[in-house]
């Protein structure tokens, strides 16, 4: 049983970011999905997300997508399941019951993991009984698929195969499984993360430092693509603070930083990315402290994919053209020390007869030509209240009149919560923009942000 067993599929019990995030990757590659939710909106928002962002995630793992459905009931989501991952809110009487009906639902021969980060999943399974018990453990999921790493812990009573079974079927998916040595509570990341959160929410409460100033320590001095801030804000604020009432009450530790996040963000409705707004505002800067604001050279850091590369008709915008064809793939990467690069392909091209590519035809040479732009160089950008730009310093460049060039791309990022798209326009106004590029429109070109797996 397991990922290769195509006539079964994994449930999904807890359909929040976590949870969704997880049914996601689950599908990505041929696999099968059952989402439930006692909130059936939620279970129904869930279904709607991994089908609009499934498709990208297939294509970056080259696999075909699989399919996922929301299940009418507990019931049918566990029936013939090779797998069940409860993923419901850090409650333990609410897990307990969940994994106890659970157990009394599902075959005998299904997978049961509880994705808990602050209880051992011993303490979970008193409404499992024994023999049962032997297939409870707990996989604790981190941020899937930008984090891939899932951590595995047995609940005292896990049959010692079952783990072992469960390591390839995660790596087949894209996950990089970590087996603990002992039951914890919280796992190896979460302990770490806990010493991390507890310490940032208590400077937030004293009033050192703002959340991006926190964030821009911590990615400076440990070269990390996300700050404590905003991981927090992903993960929702709700949800930590939840996590730490756990951690406090078993340690005995202070509570000043999680009671300063209850009252100032929580209470407020400010969860984080889930609400638009938390530690940072995530979609509008209308009305927003400028300390909750990513500047646009932070988002701009990583790689980027072509979604089109189109003219848009100033008299008629419905009218579309490619100056290099619609068949144009592409990438676009921004470095953190201020380099850049991109290449544009138009796919298509009959392979070169020789294997060698530096001994083709000149007909042959000629089309690649044709069908490639690309350079490399560094980049500055330029904010401003009207309309912020990238200058690009060219250095490199496929198309020699463009070397040693500066050029300017207006330039502007939006994320819908499903994805972020970079749009780039080219000033026109430059006489290196060919007329015959734009002919009466405007040229957009547009970048789907990749993750960092």
């Amino acid at each position: 049983m397991g990922p290769s067993d195509r006539n079964q599929h994994v449930a999904i019990i807890g359909t929040g970011s976590i949870g969704r995030r997880i049914g996601m990757v689950w599908a990505s590659r041929s696999g099968s999905v059952k989402l439930y939710d006692p909130d059936a909106s939620q279970a129904g928002q869930a279904f709607e997300w991994i089908k609009k962002t499934l498709p990208g995630l297939s294509k970056r793992s080259k696999s075909m997508p699989g399919a996922a459905e929301v299940a009418v009931s507990l019931e049918d989501a566990v029936r013939n399941a090779w797998m069940v991952v409860e993923c419901i809110p850090e409650d333990q009487k609410l897990k307990t019951g969940i994994l106890g009906n659970v157990s009394r639902l599902s075959d005998p021969q299904t997978i049961i993991a509880t994705n808990s980060s602050s209880y051992k999943s011993r303490i979970l399974v008193s409404d499992v009984n024994a023999e049962d018990q032997k297939r409870v453990l707990n996989t604790h999921y981190f941020l899937p698929p930008e984090i891939p790493v899932v951590e595995l812990m047995t609940c005292g009573r896990t049959n010692p195969q079952i783990i072992k079974d469960l390591i390839p079927w995660f790596r087949e998916v894209g996950f990089d499984p970590i087996i603990l040595r002992g039951e914890s509570t919280g796992f190896l990341g979460n302990r770490v993360w806990a010493a991390i959160k507890r310490e940032v929410m208590t400077i937030l409460a004293e009033d050192l430092g703002s959340p991006a100033d926190i964030d821009k320590i911590f990615k400076h001095c440990f070269q990390a693509q996300l700050g404590p801030c905003e991981s927090m804000d992903i993960v929702g604020l709700d949800v930590v603070c939840d996590i730490e009432d756990h951690y406090i009450q078993e340690r005995n530790l202070p509570r000043d930083g999680v009671d300063f996040i209850r009252q100032n963000y929580i209470e407020r409705g400010h969860l984080g990315e889930k609400t638009a707004r938390g530690l940072f505002d995530h979609y509008t800067s209308n009305g927003v402290d400028a300390r909750f604001q990513r500047s646009l050279k932070e988002q701009l850091i990583g790689a980027w994919e072509l979604i089109e590369y189109v003219s848009t008709s100033n008299s008629d915008p419905s009218q579309k053209h490619y100056p290099m064809g619609n068949q144009l793939q592409g990438m676009l990467i921004y470095s953190s020390n201020g380099s850049m690069s991109v290449h544009l392909q138009l796919q298509g091209q009959t392979p070169f007869e020789s294997a060698d590519p530096l001994t083709g035809s000149e007909r042959e040479l000629a089309e690649a030509a044709r069908r490639c732009v690309a350079y490399s160089g560094s980049f500055l950008v330029k904010e401003e209240s009207q309309r912020s730009s990238i200058l690009h310093e060219i250095i490199n460049c496929s198309f020699p009149n463009w070397q040693g060039t500066m050029q300017r791309r207006f330039a502007s990022i939006n994320n819908n919560g499903n994805e972020t798209v970079l749009t780039l326009m080219p000033d026109e106004e430059e006489e290196r923009i060919p007329k015959t590029h734009s002919r009466d429109g405007t040229i957009h070109l547009r970048w789907r942000k990749l993750s960092d797996s």
